[in-house]
């Protein structure tokens, strides 16, 4: 996920107190460790802090940006116990920050989440999901605005897109999923389709079985943030020649063409771009090109 970090303040390390937000880095996962990725001169160690319950490792399945309402933004960890947890975002800096270790956000290189224990860097106490995602499987944590995502994850056998609020003034727990949610098996790809203010969710299903064969689909869905996702699709993509194996739909994006949004689909080895869409957008976004 890529992060606004906080601030480093360590005169010690940096030579003067560093005020200014840093500029928007990634911020990676791997099994139960969060690792910083930074521009610029690399210090060391590796900033890096690992996720425990209890003194168990806690398996990472999702990370995304919350913003922490400074211009900065915490961490929003979708844990392999189905559970979202938001995390201070100074977490990202380790021990480049200088805070002392019993105060710092990430206390020798360990954050508990344990709920009878919890670290000063749990912000927010878990919140069941609905979903483990399978290790892997790249599950998404998509920003709508500074109160809202998109999620999507993914099993073997089941499917969760759904709108998630962060930041509800009467929950204190890390989020909660709002109105409906789509459950249809098979997606693996999800992205935000925004005009105007106006949302929308493009989803990918590239093992779609298609006039007898499995060559995949990308569906539209109607969303907003009071009554979560319209599971009726306002539009439906497939090849026009459907092939066997041709994954349509393992990667969706909406992408910028001529100032506007149109939707493009990735398959096996092929990249499908729509400019005009029988529903969503009827005029070619060609024009004027």
């Amino acid at each position: 996920a890529y992060v606004r970090a906080p601030a480093l303040d360590s005169v010690e390390l940096h030579g003067a107190r560093t005020t200014g937000i840093q500029p928007s880095q990634p911020i990676l996962a791997a099994n139960d460790t969060l690792f910083g990725a930074y521009f610029g001169t690399a210090p060391n160690p590796q900033p890096k802090c690992s996720l425990t319950n209890a003194g168990t490792p806690v398996g990472i399945r999702g990370l995304g940006a919350v913003p922490a309402g400074d211009g900065t933004d915490d961490i929003a960890v979708w844990t392999d116990s189905g559970e979202m947890f938001v995390l201070d975002g100074h977490i990202f800096n380790g021990a480049r920050s200088g805070v002392d270790a019993a105060t710092a956000v990430c206390a020798n290189g360990i954050v508990d989440l344990d709920p009878a224990a919890l670290s000063p860097a749990v912000i927010k106490t878990a919140a069941t999901v609905g979903i483990t995602p399978d290790l892997g499987s790249l599950s998404q944590i998509i920003r709508i605005d500074d109160r809202f995502a998109l999620l999507q994850g993914h099993t073997s056998g089941g499917s969760l897109i759904a709108v998630w609020d962060f930041k509800d003034p009467a929950d204190p727990t890390a989020g909660k999923v709002v109105g409906t949610k789509v459950e249809e098996a098979g997606v693996r790809s999800i992205d935000l389709f925004n005009e105007d203010g106006t949302l929308h969710v493009i989803a990918g299903y590239p093992s779609a079985i298609v006039d007898g064969v499995t060559s995949g689909k990308v569906l539209v869905y109607p969303m907003d943030t009071t009554a979560g996702i319209n599971v009726a699709p306002i539009e439906t993509f497939t090849d026009s020649q459907p092939e066997d194996g041709q994954a349509f739909g393992r990667t969706v994006a909406a992408i910028q063409y001529n100032g506007l949004p149109v939707i493009s689909v990735g398959g096996n080895n092929e990249v499908y771009t729509f400019f005009r869409t029988p529903t969503l957008y009827t005029s070619d976004r060609r024009q004027g090109r």
